[in-house]
């Protein structure tokens, strides 16, 4: 298998950039995998990890704000939801990611259905529940977002929650927090155990076109 065939199957480039409220795309990515994995980072160690000896300054978050969690996915893929630092020296701008630890441990193994993101927005002027990006929503107040992803075994229509975020802004910092999509470069020569996993890779790649 060539390299980065895997990502191009799937119809994502390494990098690629999801925003938060982008339903389609996340349906896209998700639908019929399942999460292998869950991990957090932070902006900074993606940095230190890719300008490894370079002598550079990180621009990035502060705190929280920096937070990035990884979700690593049975088709080889990593989807990372990083949180957002609006720069100033308030938090207007500021969304955080998180995951709750009982949803983490329901989530890993079980395959993904389906995808909604719903985001209540508050605000003086007006307050309103916008579901997958449909509506408008006010940019002047503070929000709470959802990624629910559906999964097998849950009762009714109880849905279980990706990522949680939180923040606010005054229309001037930027709103909300985005995704990004990575994928490992796979080498026979390096890769031991490659034929396992390739055949992970393959039936995922085949439920998908089923």
């Amino acid at each position: 298998m060539a390299e980065n065939e895997v990502a191009e199957r799937l119809g994502f480039q390494d990098g690629d950039q999801i925003d938060y409220d982008d339903a389609v795309k996340l349906r896209e990515l998700l639908v019929g995998q399942y999460i292998v994995d869950i991990t957090k980072t932070t902006g900074q160690a993606l940095y230190d990890a890719n300008y490894k000896g370079v002598d550079y300054y990180y621009y990035g978050g502060r705190g929280e704000y920096d937070d990035v969690l990884e979700y690593h996915l049975s088709g080889g893929l990593v989807l990372r939801a990083h949180a957002h630092d609006g720069g100033c020296g308030c938090t207007n701008g500021c969304f955080s990611v998180d995951i709750e630890e009982q949803t983490k441990a329901r989530l890993i193994g079980a395959t993904i259905l389906n995808v909604t993101v719903e985001e209540e927005v508050y605000s003086e002027e007006e307050s309103q529940t916008i579901v997958d990006g449909q509506g408008q929503a006010p940019r002047d107040g503070s929000s709470t977002i959802d990624v629910f992803v559906y999964v097998p075994g849950l009762q009714g229509e109880e849905r279980l929650s990706l990522v949680k975020s939180a923040g606010g802004d005054n229309g001037y910092y930027g709103w909300g927090f985005h995704f990004s999509v990575s994928h490992p470069v796979l080498r026979v020569a390096e890769s031991p155990r490659l034929p396992h996993a390739l055949e992970g890779v393959t039936r995922a790649l085949e439920e998908r076109e089923n």
